[in-house]
């Protein structure tokens, strides 16, 4: 198994002999089994199997460790310790695809407009959801993936213009509008 200590700490003790003046180091609180610390060097690492993203159950952005120095005193007074606060950010990054959540994911979505419809006709409003925090979405239209129908419902050979002539797509809220007559079957987010 490897194990990535991400930091150190360091005490010293007083005491000029052993075994009073050995250091160990324990994690009193904030660890949430998500963090462990080497007893010995004081190395700071993240558990095995534990997960810090942020977007998942039990999951957070900010970790408060109060972590202890314990020295090896026997006799009275016995053990003594002191402790630090350490406190451990973590950055989100963006590792989950967007879902749509309409239409209906896995069912697409058909839109059809009368083909006298004005230029800047409404269409359809794609919504999509990115579970990770802060996610900013984008949306576009794959023409290559589109199809276009006349109104007897037959297909349209959209090869002959380009295809950013027929529709538009709001790249941020997921709006497209029509520039003459068009039924777009497929979009992204990204």
């Amino acid at each position: 198994m490897i194990r990535c200590f991400f930091f150190q700490v360091f005490a010293s003790d007083g005491d000029a002999s052993s075994p009073n003046n050995a250091v160990t180091y324990r994690i009193r609180s904030g660890a949430r089994d998500k963090f462990s610390v080497d007893p010995d060097s004081g190395l700071v690492s993240v558990s095995p199997g534990a997960s810090l993203d942020p977007d998942l159950p039990g999951g957070g952005t900010e970790y408060r460790l109060e972590l202890a120095a314990v020295d090896g005193g026997i006799g009275t007074p016995a053990r003594l310790s002191g402790t630090a606060e350490v406190v451990v950010t973590v950055i989100d990054i963006n590792n989950k695809p967007p879902v749509f959540v309409s239409p209906t994911p896995g069912v697409g979505e058909t839109v059809t407009v009368s083909e006298d419809a004005n230029a800047g006709h409404f269409l359809t409003r794609l919504v999509a959801r990115d579970p990770d925090v802060s996610s900013r979405l984008r949306y576009s239209v794959d023409f290559q993936a589109s199809e276009a129908f006349n109104e007897d419902g037959r297909w349209v050979n959209k090869t002959c213009d380009n295809p950013t002539n027929i529709a538009s797509m709001n790249l941020v809220v997921g709006c497209s509008k029509v520039f003459f007559f068009i039924t777009l079957t497929a979009a992204l987010a990204y």
